[in-house]
């Protein structure tokens, strides 16, 4: 398998990862790096869906022997990087996660650039 469509699809999900998890603002949080206090916020749940899906494709992926099958990559291409619905068309609401919204829709941009690349070597 790919290793760098596995790291693609992992990096983007790790960009998604604190979006996607609510916080009630008790006790700490875990960043990443280190424990913080917690903020109360609500989770986005589009972003808990892209989240899902790309952690649950990188694992199935991550043990796969083999290429990527045609059917995979065709699948693959529609749900990544498709139109309408797909993961090229999410974004972030900037309204709502002011600029750690803007930042990781930045990042998210680079991300799929990557994951585009990637299936297109795979």
């Amino acid at each position: 398998m790919s290793k760098t469509l596995i790291d693609a699809l992992r990096a983007a999900s790790s960009i998604l990862a604190p979006f996607s998890d609510p916080s009630s603002g008790l006790g700490l949080r875990w960043n990443g790096t280190a424990y913080v206090p917690a903020t109360s916020r609500e989770a986005d749940t589009y972003a808990a869906k892209w989240w899902m899906a790309l952690v649950v494709v990188t694992e199935m992926l991550n043990v796969q022997d083999g290429p990527l099958t045609t059917a995979q990559k065709k699948y693959l291409e529609k749900l990544l990087c498709g139109g309408m619905g797909s993961f090229n068309d999410f974004f972030l609401d900037e309204d709502q996660w002011g600029e750690a919204g803007s930042a990781a829709n930045a990042a998210l941009n680079s991300a799929r650039s990557n994951i585009y690349s990637a299936l297109c070597e795979a």
